[in-house]
């Protein structure tokens, strides 16, 4: 049962951009949703913008990053290989995606698979230092994930094809974040929480470059999160702490409830 209040500015919102008629229907599906997501998309605030972008497009319209097909131990990445496969966090979008279908709710997906960390010198070793190799592998793992994908409308792609102002945007967002001396605390926050990870890419890894690594990564999540909301998609994205970039944007996320890093 959906609370009174959220319903009442999910009707408000439906009268606004004249969906009235699709309300019910909102209604139906999203405690569905919310059941299914983790608890980042449990909040009135949340609900009400994944509610609003049902109410505009009559589907759940979402992106569904996916990082490289790393090689990874008990479903958590090691990042010992990088392999050319569909990666690992692909197939559990694409379950937790299906999941919601399966429920009798519409869903057009796009898979972004994060090309751009082939520009990670750490994460390039993976590939002999070659990026040309590394980008290769990515381009497979797209060109399996669409094989995987042939019997639905949903799409995979490079994230910096989808997204070709991708690095112009990365160092503008990078240079603000940088300047900006309230987010510090914040960002080394982030770091403490992520040192595990970095310390699987980088067992050597020093904390000037740890810092780095977080403010790059918050970059991504911005990027990602101000063109969902400019092109009215919601994100889906497995449990981290950089959701809370994400919502910095204000788009509507459907949390996915897994933890791969």
């Amino acid at each position: 049962m959906l609370e009174k209040r959220l319903v009442k500015a999910m009707a408000q919102y439906a009268r606004q951009i004249g969906s009235e008629e699709f309300l019910p229907t909102t209604i139906e599906w999203l405690p569905k949703i919310l059941n299914t997501c983790g608890p980042t998309s449990q909040h009135r605030k949340m609900a009400l913008k994944i509610a609003q972008s049902i109410l505009l497009n009559r589907e759940v319209r979402v992106i569904a990053p996916c990082c490289p097909d790393y090689s990874y131990s008990n479903e958590v990445y090691d990042f010992k290989s990088l392999n050319c496969e569909v990666s690992l966090l692909a197939k559990k979008q694409i379950e937790f995606l299906i999941g919601l279908q399966k429920q009798g709710i519409p869903v057009k997906a796009i898979l972004l698979y994060a090309d751009q960390e082939a520009c990670d010198d750490q994460l390039l070793r993976l590939a002999n230092g070659e990026k040309n190799l590394f980008i290769a592998r990515v381009k497979q793992s797209v060109e399996s994930t669409k094989l995987l994908l042939r019997d639905t409308s949903w799409q995979a792609s490079l994230m910096t094809d989808f997204l070709p102002s991708f690095f112009s945007e990365e160092e503008t967002l990078g240079d603000e974040l940088k300047s900006r001396s309230e987010l510090s605390a914040r960002i080394s926050s982030d770091t403490l929480q992520r040192l595990d990870m970095y310390r699987r890419i980088n067992p050597c890894i020093q904390t000037a470059e740890a810092i780095e690594r977080t403010i790059r990564t918050a970059t991504h999540y911005l990027i990602l999160g101000n063109y969902a909301v400019t092109h009215n998609y919601l994100i889906s994205n497995h449990t981290t702490t950089n959701l809370a970039w994400y919502g910095d944007t204000g788009v509507g996320i459907l949390h996915n409830p897994i933890a791969v890093y």
